[in-house]
This record gives C-alpha cells, sequence and structure tokens, in this order.
C-alpha cells in the first residue's frame, strides 16, 4: 500500500467522512454476500471502477491520471474496456489467423 493507506478514503471540506478500513469492511461483507471471497475486493476496487467509468465517458487519458492522481501511465492497467466498445472481439479474435506460414 501507498503512503495514503492510513488515510480517510472520503474527504471534503468538512473533513474526513468515511474511513477507508469501514470501506474496505463493507466492500469484504459485499463480496461474501455474493459468493466472492473476502479478499477478491477492497477499496483499490474502487479505484479500478473509477478510472474505468472516466475512460468510458470520456475517453480521456490525461483525465483519467489527473483525476486518480496517477503519477505514472500504470493507471493503463485499471481500465476495463466498456461493454460496447468490446462488440465482436471473441469473434474477431476467433476468424484471426496468427499460425506462421
Amino acid at each position: 500500500m501507498g503512503s495514503e493507506a492510513h488515510e480517510p478514503l472520503l474527504v471534503d471540506e468538512d473533513g474526513p467522512h468515511i474511513s477507508r478500513e469501514v470501506i474496505q469492511m463493507l466492500l469484504r461483507i459485499a463480496a461474501e454476500n455474493t459468493g466472492a471471497g473476502p479478499g477478491d475486493y477492497g477499496s483499490h476496487s474502487l479505484r479500478f471502477g473509477g478510472a474505468s467509468a472516466l475512460w468510458a465517458a470520456f475517453h480521456d487519458t490525461g483525465l483519467v491520471k489527473r483525476w486518480g492522481h496517477c503519477a505514472t501511465d500504470t493507471f493503463h492497467t485499471f481500465l476495463w474496456e466498456y461493454r460496447k466498445g468490446t462488440d465482436g472481439i471473441a469473434e474477431a479474435i476467433d476468424a484471426s489467423d496468427v499460425a506462421p506460414r
């Protein structure tokens, strides 16, 4: 975890509202209630979802980088392609011929 690991997750001008530990506990309970393992989801999952939502809405990596406070381009690993943009991918892969000649 980075240097922010013990800082509140949600903060506004009035100060912290919900601690990271509370968010992580709630995510763990939600994951277990859906059949996922307790370690399958955490507060970092929110970062993936937020980055992916920004990318799907604006297709602007600079915006994702700024709003996500990313100092490097590693945020690209967070991005999940939006569903409409992935239509036909499996079929295209299946139809491709990559065998050596």
